[in-house]
């Protein structure tokens, strides 16, 4: 594992909205077993607090957990100190750092996750480094990357191959429009599709009034929010290909695979904040306007589905593996409102796509 001086300043994970839970399914016996000491039931009440958004009480949980002995729980409180509200990043490092070392296989993928997104010059061997232990401490996932990423061993992986720049190929001027081929292989395409199918929910919409989420009729395909339970290496490479090849500087918000399945679709919306609103307004003084999206094509083996720019009669149907990048701001950085586009829907087959915003 790295030192911890080597770890930098991972982006921080951010869950969004909390899972409903209805406490009233907790059974009595569980509270009065994990207050007994059952450390199993202690880990299991801290995911029922988490799901119910009480992150105080989940992290007093799963604390206890891993005061008895649990490395689970040391893990669980760590991922709960680096994507839930407030994020205290530091002790979150330094937890699952010191699960991972401890033998626990889901810890070390994460130490491998979050290493590979920080910034010193061996970050990607290590990473990789560390799926091989996650993998031989028999982490599934994190064997099924390592066979796509580095099928000859980790000694011949080489991140060039997965995260270096690529030329943007312009098809519009105003509003900038452009496409990256052959952003994503396609039998990692193939794999995000295969890992990420059962794990979607309802995509929400930004409400810009109160700055939270909501689910409306305007948006009905559904989503993942690939925060450090969800993400994986192939997503962590993509990123930083995407990043290398519009703007090395600009800070990502949280991956989502976005997924359509037939008659769902986004209905015309502009990707930018609207300063006039107050909750819009709130989000870029916190966390900046969002400035380009891109959209990495998982499929093509669909028909409609077209990202449609409305005020400029462009219809794209991205290629499987290819990117389609466009910049939500003018050269002064106003928004631009000829951005304007849909998510239309499909008529035959279901459309899965990557999508990445930069701030």
């Amino acid at each position: 594992m790295p030192p911890q001086a080597m770890v930098g300043s991972p982006p921080r994970f951010d869950k969004g909205e909390a899972m409903t839970a209805d406490m009233n399914t907790i059974p009595p016996e569980l509270a009065a077993r994990a207050e007994q000491g059952d450390s199993d039931a202690q880990i299991t009440l801290g995911r029922h607090f988490d799901a119910a958004g009480q992150v105080a009480l989940a992290r007093g949980w799963f604390a206890r957990a891993a005061k008895a002995g649990r490395r689970d729980g040391l893990r669980e409180l760590a991922t709960s100190l680096l994507i839930r509200t407030p994020i205290v990043e530091r002790d979150g490092l330094g937890m699952m750092q010191a699960a991972a070392r401890d033998g626990d296989a889901l810890a070390a993928y994460y130490w491998g996750l979050l290493t590979a997104e920080a910034q010193f010059e061996e970050r990607w061997q290590v990473g990789i480094a560390c799926l091989g232990d996650a993998a031989g401490r028999g982490l599934a996932v994190a064997r099924e990357e390592l066979e796509l990423l580095a099928p000859n061993g980790a000694a011949e992986f080489t991140a060039e191959a997965f995260a270096s720049r690529l030329p943007l190929e312009f098809i519009c001027r105003e509003p900038r429009i452009a496409i990256i081929r052959n952003c994503l292989r396609p039998d990692l395409c193939d794999w995000l599709i295969r890992h990420n199918r059962d794990r979607s929910t309802r995509a929400p919409v930004h409400d810009p009034a109160s700055g939270n989420h909501r689910i409306e009729y305007a948006r009905s395909n559904s989503h993942v929010v690939c925060d450090l339970p969800n993400t994986s290496m192939v997503l962590t490479l993509l990123r930083a290909r995407i990043l290398a090849s519009i703007s090395p500087a600009a800070q990502p918000e949280v991956t989502t695979l976005l997924h359509y399945r037939p008659g769902e679709e986004f209905m015309p919306h502009y990707d930018f904040f609207d300063l006039s609103n107050p909750g819009s307004a709130r989000e870029v003084a916190q966390k900046g306007q969002r400035s380009v999206t891109c959209l990495v094509y998982l499929n093509d083996d669909y028909q409609g589905g077209e990202t449609e720019f409305l005020r400029v009669g462009i219809q794209h149907r991205g290629r499987k593996g290819d990117a389609l990048v466009f910049w939500n701001l003018l050269a002064d950085r106003r928004p631009d409102p000829l951005t304007y586009h849909a998510g239309r829907p499909t008529t035959v087959g279901e459309k899965w796509v990557v999508s990445q915003w930069l701030r």
